[in-house]
């Protein structure tokens, strides 16, 4: 919203792509500050917070998460020309909504789970966590590629086009930095020895869901949303966003 109002003129676009990025924020962070305040911690900072140069580098890159992600948006709304908002640019908006709501569910499905005393210690592979193991950065990647879209059809320069780094810096540091690996690792350990979780990770895609499983879940032959075979035993994994 601050980068809207430093370049006019202000258009459709530049309130739309913001109001994209700004109803994320409030969900995520919301989210974020409750979760924090149930359990007393965050666990993505256990390991380093008394390590003050490694936890120096990751708020740092909480920073450069926070300006990457941003380009699209900083690209429509600090430039003085821009192209009308056009039918096709639904699509980008539609992506946005399906990853907003996956990761919402995803979130709101783990938080629900950890909640009951009976599942302490027990690992998450129903509804969505049935599709695929980290459903949450699922949607997380899919929304930041929907603002991308929806900002690309108002770039009047092609410079403005290098700001595709944002949903693919998104997919990189979940994929192999700060996301998925954490969270791999600190399930094997939890789990390690345990043969239903063995079973859960052989039989579950790490990040994109079968089509058919997907297909059956809609149809309502999922059940109770747990994945086809699998136990209900779930995970405490911390959603690390």
């Amino acid at each position: 919203a601050g980068s809207r109002a430093l370049t006019p003129p202000q258009t459709a676009r530049k309130v739309l792509v913001s109001a994209l990025v700004g109803v994320w924020a409030v969900r995520l962070g919301s989210y974020l500050v409750a979760r924090v305040h149930k359990i007393g911690h965050d666990s993505r900072f256990d390991d380093v917070k008394h390590r003050p140069g490694v936890f120096l580098f990751y708020w740092t890159m909480q920073a450069v998460w926070v300006w990457v992600t941003s380009l699209p948006v900083l690209m429509i709304n600090t430039a003085a020309a821009g192209r009308p908002l056009r039918w096709y640019d639904a699509f980008g908006v539609v992506l946005w909504g399906l990853g907003l709501a996956v990761e919402a569910v995803a979130d709101a499905q783990k938080s629900t789970w950890r909640q009951d005393p009976a599942h302490k210690g027990r690992f998450i592979n129903t509804g969505l966590w049935s599709l695929c193991r980290h459903p949450n950065y699922l949607g997380e990647m899919a929304l930041w590629w929907g603002v991308f879209f929806t900002c690309v059809g108002g770039f009047t320069q092609l410079q403005q086009a290098a700001s595709v780094a944002s949903p693919l810096f998104v997919f990189l540091v979940l994929r192999y930095m700060s996301g998925i690996p954490i969270q791999d690792r600190q399930a094997q350990q939890r789990w390690a020895n345990d043969p239903q979780y063995a079973a859960y990770r052989a039989a579950t895609p790490l990040l994109l869901p079968r089509p058919s499983r997907v297909l059956a879940a809609l149809a309502g032959s999922g059940g109770s949303g747990g994945a086809p075979g699998s136990s209900s035993s779930c995970s405490s994994k911390d959603v690390a966003q």
